[in-house]
């Protein structure tokens, strides 16, 4: 899967066990080298709900359960004593994908003998002036700096490539976003004969996901005699401002 490595065994760190979608991102792809036969040790720093319906049973997870960033080191050491066990003579190096600034700082100290690899989803300068606008731009500096070196990153999309690359990243490679379609075989309806649309957004309520253009394009839609049921699911600190948009 990746030049010049024989992938048999490789390690997932996620910053915790809270379905974000960085998180959920990870867990697909933990199950889908699971199902390719590749021994899968997921690590989570910190404890949450929600996740463990979602890992395939081939996964082994673990759950350091850390209840706080400040306990950072104790997480390395920890992760580089299940590096140790974990070598296999197959592999000249272990494999470690982190997603997000804890586990991508976390794995800036593993052993030399670990091959670094992020997940990028996004823009980082963006996202984080989002949601901490005042020092959004100097937390996504420093973690472009905390993942720059890295033998590997992965790219959500295109654009999101050619960026890091302009960024002078070692080596990026397209990995693109996806759902597992089997697991939403279960909610399958069949289609109602209906004049109405129905709408859903699930997401977190935040400047980032823009919700607000989602509901003054629906009222828009509504106002010009289309039909639009929209159904709002999350929860964030834009809540009270699009309680009293709707």
């Amino acid at each position: 899967m990746i030049q010049g490595l024989i992938l048999k065994r490789c390690i997932i760190l996620i910053p915790s066990l809270i379905p974000s979608g960085p998180v959920k991102g990870a867990l697909a792809l933990a199950n889908g080298l699971a199902q390719l036969g590749v021994s899968v040790i997921l690590i989570s720093l910190r404890s949450g709900t929600g996740i463990n319906s979602l890992v395939d049973s081939k996964v082994n997870l673990i759950n350091l359960g850390y209840t706080s960033n400040l306990s950072i080191f104790f997480m390395i050491r920890r992760i580089r004593h299940i590096i140790s066990k974990s070598r296999i003579k197959e592999q000249s190096k272990m494999p470690i994908i982190s997603s997000c600034f804890s586990a991508d700082f976390v794995n800036l100290f593993c052993q030399k003998s670990t091959l670094r690899i992020s997940s990028i989803r996004g823009d980082l300068e963006v996202n984080y002036s989002m949601d901490n606008r005042y020092f959004g731009k100097l937390i996504a500096k420093i973690h472009y700096f905390i993942v720059k070196n890295f033998d590997l990153s992965f790219a959500l999309n295109k654009e999101m490539k050619s960026a890091l690359i302009k960024k002078n990243f070692k080596k990026v490679v397209l990995v693109p976003n996806f759902l597992n379609e089997r697991d939403l075989i279960p909610y399958q309806k069949k289609k109602e004969n209906s004049s109405n649309i129905n709408l859903i957004f699930v997401g977190s309520l935040s400047e980032r996901k823009k919700p607000h253009l989602l509901i003054d394009t629906v009222a828009k839609l509504n106002r010009k005699g289309y039909s639009f049921n929209l159904k709002i699911i999350g929860s964030g600190p834009l809540y009270k401002n699009l309680f009293n948009l709707i």
